[in-house]
């Protein structure tokens, strides 16, 4: 219970910034040709390799000059804390280079967020991602994909839009009643 509290303080920290270090909110890219995948390979995927196939397909398509990559949000080995900014800022870049992110990681959903990156996003074996999602949902430029068979639909959608920015405001009014539990907890 008390790992799960930290990710869900960790994660409404995330998404309730207005800043950070490295201000990636405000933070402007020139976007490279290329999609990431983003994609879990354990035993928490529900994405069928044929899906991601057609989701392949559908990137020539949609963005057919592009590159597609394929990343992950786990790091192998240890990440000693002195690591840990350089780490994170090197996946922040990662991600808000890319044109459009295809993920079924948490982590993967809301750095895309924070970098105003256009995602299409799944769920994978439990709620976390679309629960996550939840809070996020009036930026239309992240978009979850409960229903396979509108993928080409959710793909012209992101290709045509053009406000990837941002608001923490709705999570932050989301946050506020456990932001106060955990002030009372750690008071």
């Amino acid at each position: 219970m008390k790992k799960l509290f930290s990710v869900i303080a960790l994660i409404c920290l995330m998404l309730s910034l207005s800043g950070c270090t490295v201000n990636w909110f405000d933070k402007q890219v020139q976007k490279q040709d290329k999609v990431l995948f983003c994609m879990r390979n354990d035993l928490e995927k529900t994405i069928s390799d044929d899906t991601v196939n057609l989701l392949c397909e559908l990137v020539k398509k949609y963005y057919p000059t592009a590159n597609i990559e394929f990343t992950d949000t786990v790091v192998n080995g240890m990440i000693y804390p002195y690591m840990r900014k350089a780490k994170l800022q090197k996946k922040l870049t990662e991600l808000s280079l890319a044109q459009i992110v295809v993920t079924d990681r948490l982590h993967g959903m809301v750095l895309s967020a924070m970098t105003n990156t256009p995602a299409l996003v799944f769920g994978n074996c439990n709620y976390k991602v679309k629960g996550i999602y939840d809070w996020i949902d009036s930026h239309s430029f992240i978009q979850y994909c409960d229903d396979t068979t509108k993928l080409e639909e959710y793909f012209a959608a992101l290709t045509q839009e053009k406000d990837c920015r941002y608001s923490c405001d709705q999570a932050r009014t989301a946050f506020e009643p456990l932001v106060e539990i955990v002030g009372n907890c750690h008071g």
